[in-house]
Formats: structure tokens, C-alpha cells, sequence
């Protein structure tokens, strides 16, 4: 199986240097405490929004790991660094190639947004979550800040299990860093996870157009083979 990792082209040259991708990480725990922080500002309103960034952390899409797109987004991947996070000039990003193990790591693959993946995230929030905030409710006296949290972490839950959260997709990977945290129904043994998102970001079209874009993000470096340049890829085929 291929995959397509975005990046500049001073970055791919490091990572051919290296044979290997960092992966994304942030501070989970100090996202999480801010969060609970911020109990009394947050609501149930439905245009309550996720904070993307808390004490200098990005909350990342599908969690920590290395970040790529199917084979067939190539220019996708190519045009990842024009559009996110200190963006670059088109010409001045490259593709790089990650050949994947496929056959031995495929039962380790979770698509959140297939009815498994949407299955687990549904135990987690409703078998899990709301019943440990509604015991802590019951046996403790929590401040206002507290129920406040538990509530909106209840309802943003909600939110993405029936996709209404385009505007911060980046929601799903805080429920993913949750659910590997506790390791819930033993998430932490997939090597990879996918998921498919809604968006509707792009100020020259009109608002009532979306589209839907596939990312995948590698937990364990050890399912790639191989790391190449794309056109190597392409080559080889031709050959």
C-alpha cells in the first residue's frame, strides 16, 4: 500500500537523508488541562467550538503520529503545506512515498469514520464517558467549571458522531488522544488511523459547498517499508 506525505522540499530532503519521519506530537495533557480550565466559558450551543490551540498547543486531526493521504491524493499531498500551518509557495513542496506493509498490519487499520470507528467513539462517549461524569455528579460536589466541561465534552461527542463538525475537525483527534489515554476496547494496538472529514473552508466558494477530504495518520513508524520520492514510485510501475 502506498501513501503520499506532504511536505517542503527541504523537508523531504531531510527525511531521504534520515530514512524516517518525526511524528506530529503536542502536549496532550496540558491541552486537556486548559480545557478543563475553561469549564465556565464553554457551552452546549451548537456554534460552541473546540479551541484548536491552548497554552501554545495545536490539537492535531486524528492525534499524534505521522500524518499522509491514500496514493491516489497526490496533489493533495503536494499542496498540504500551501494551506496549513506556516504555509509555503506550491513550488517549494514535494511528495514523499511511504510504502506500507499492508498485508501484516491490515487488521490494525481503524477507519473513525466507518460504522466500526463511529461504533467505538459511540461506547466510548455514551458507555464511558457519560456515565463516569454523571457518577462524579452524583458522589461529588463539582464546581459549575467542572459540570460545564463534562457537558460540553458530552455534546461535542455528539457532534462529531453525527458529522457536524467541519468547522473543527480537529475535535476528533482530542477524542482519539482520549480514548489511547485510557487505551479504550484496546485502541492503542492499531498501527494506523483514517478518517474522512467534511469541509467548507475555502472563502471563494460559496458557503453552501463542501467537500471531503481523506487523511490517514501513522501511530507506528514500523509499518512503513520503505520511503521514497513519489516519481521513484511512479518509475518503477512504468518500468
Amino acid at each position: 500500500m502506498i501513501l503520499v506525505h506532504g511536505t517542503s522540499k527541504n523537508g523531504r530532503d531531510s527525511i531521504l537523508a534520515a530514512g524516517k519521519i518525526n511524528p506530529s506530537t503536542f502536549d496532550f495533557d496540558a491541552y486537556l488541562n486548559e480545557l478543563k480550565n475553561m469549564g465556565d466559558q464553554l457551552t452546549t450551543k451548537k456554534n460552541c467550538r473546540l479551541p484548536k490551540d491552548l497554552v501554545g498547543e495545536h490539537a492535531m486531526w486524528l492525534g499524534e503520529g505521522i500524518y499522509a493521504f491514500e496514493g491516489t491524493d497526490y496533489n493533495l499531498a503536494h499542496s498540504w503545506k500551501t494551506r496549513y500551518r506556516n504555509p509555503i509557495p506550491l513550488k517549494d513542496c514535494d511528495v514523499i512515498s511511504l510504502n506500507i506493509d499492508f498485508n501484516t498490519h491490515k487488521k490494525k487499520i481503524l477507519n473513525m469514520s466507518s460504522k466500526p470507528g463511529k461504533d467505538l467513539l459511540h461506547r466510548f462517549i455514551y458507555k464511558k464517558l457519560a456515565p463516569r461524569f454523571k457518577k462524579r455528579e452524583e458522589e461529588a460536589k463539582l464546581d459549575q467549571n467542572q459540570i460545564n466541561y463534562n457537558h460540553f465534552i458530552i455534546f461535542l461527542g455528539t457532534r462529531i458522531l453525527r458529522e457536524d463538525f467541519y468547522s473543527d475537525p480537529h475535535a476528533l483527534g482530542f477524542f482519539i488522544e482520549l480514548m489511547k489515554q485510557e487505551n479504550f476496547e484496546n485502541i492503542n494496538k492499531y498501527s494506523i488511523i483514517k478518517g474522512t472529514f467534511t469541509k467548507n473552508k475555502d472563502n471563494r466558494t460559496p458557503t453552501n459547498v463542501i467537500y471531503l477530504e481523506t487523511y490517514i495518520c501513522i501511530k507506528d513508524s514500523s509499518v512503513i517499508k520503505d520511503i521514497c520520492l513519489y516519481f521513484f514510485i511512479i518509475r518503477e510501475r512504468l518500468i
